[in-house]
């Protein structure tokens, strides 16, 4: 079936990439990860298609395409990432629209349509899966202890607002990047109410933050709320359509930390929105995401 290649450091490669393959595979669907770097073709001959996550390599990917398999790319968010990181001008999707790939993946349909006005290719829409393997919800607590932020620090903003505001109401304010699911899942399990929130100012370029806002995936959003974490966040295009509605959307840092004070001094309110939240984050169990992904291995090798 599918060969993922990425980066076994990366987030990316270990959530699209090595827990896919691993529960496709246990579910006796051939599947596997490899390392995009140092590539095991014994391990990749297994499969038809070989899907680049994120990261790309020209070479390998030529010769993938000689050897006769179909290849895609999972754009994700490297948009977000050049522009951040290598400080790219990102002006369309064009980047990343190689010509070796039959198909894309792609995080949401806003992405979709960027990509449709550089290549004519097939591209998927999958949404990230969230780590609560179990199902299970986080305990939900009378009294919050616990706020948190889960994911690249530079990608926060109104950090020390945030640490204030908790420490007025004898809340701790957590931010971690955690690296494999099982790190994921016990931070998760100790939150209250997750945050998520990215503006313009002196540490974020604006146009960093529109590429944000349109190309990240749903995965820290689709991760709260699959463990019943009531969120304020930022209307990233991702959660707006794979977040149904269940958390509150602020545009400013003074909307967030209203939004916040609220939820920390609300009971019911916290109550109903987790309760919102763990019903719709049931969608992204990995189970439900892996039909999505066996569906496109069928229409790009039929």
């Amino acid at each position: 079936m599918i060969t993922f290649l990425g980066m076994p450091s990366r987030t990316s490669g270990e959530i699209r990439g090595r827990q896919i393959a691993e529960r496709l595979h246990a579910g006796h669907t051939s599947a596997r990860f490899v390392d995009v770097h140092n590539p095991d073709w014994k391990v990749i001959q297994q499969n038809q298609i070989a899907l680049f996550v994120r990261t790309w390599e020209g070479n390998l990917a030529r010769e993938l395409k000689r050897r006769g398999y179909v290849v895609g790319y999972e754009v994700a968010d490297m948009p977000v990432g050049d522009a951040v990181f290598r400080n790219a001008e990102v002006q369309d999707l064009s980047a990343y629209a190689h010509s070796e790939c039959d198909f894309f993946v792609v995080n949401n349909h806003i992405q979709l349509g960027d990509m449709a006005a550089v290549c004519s290719k097939p591209c998927y829409v999958i949404p990230h899966h969230s780590t609560n393997v179990s199902g299970q919800a986080a305990v939900f607590r009378t009294k919050p202890e616990r706020v948190g932020y889960v994911g690249l620090p530079e990608q926060l903003s109104g950090k020390d607002e945030l640490e204030a505001l908790c420490k007025k109401h004898n809340v701790q304010f957590v931010s971690v990047h955690p690296n494999t699911r099982e790190e994921c899942d016990e931070v998760f399990r100790s939150l209250d109410v997750g945050v998520v929130f990215a503006e313009s100012d002196s540490t974020m370029r604006p146009r960093v933050v529109e590429l944000m806002r349109r190309y990240k995936p749903n995965t820290k959003l689709s991760n709260f709320q699959a463990y019943g974490i009531p969120t304020i966040c930022t209307p990233y295009e991702s959660y707006k359509e794979h977040g149904d509605g269940a958390c509150t959307f602020v545009d400013t840092k003074e909307e967030m930390l209203q939004a916040l004070e609220q939820l920390l001094t609300n009971h019911n309110l916290r109550l109903v929105e987790s309760n919102t939240a763990y019903k719709v984050g049931k969608r992204f169990h990995i189970d439900e995401i892996l039909k999505i992904y066996r569906k496109m291995a069928f229409e790009v090798t039929s």
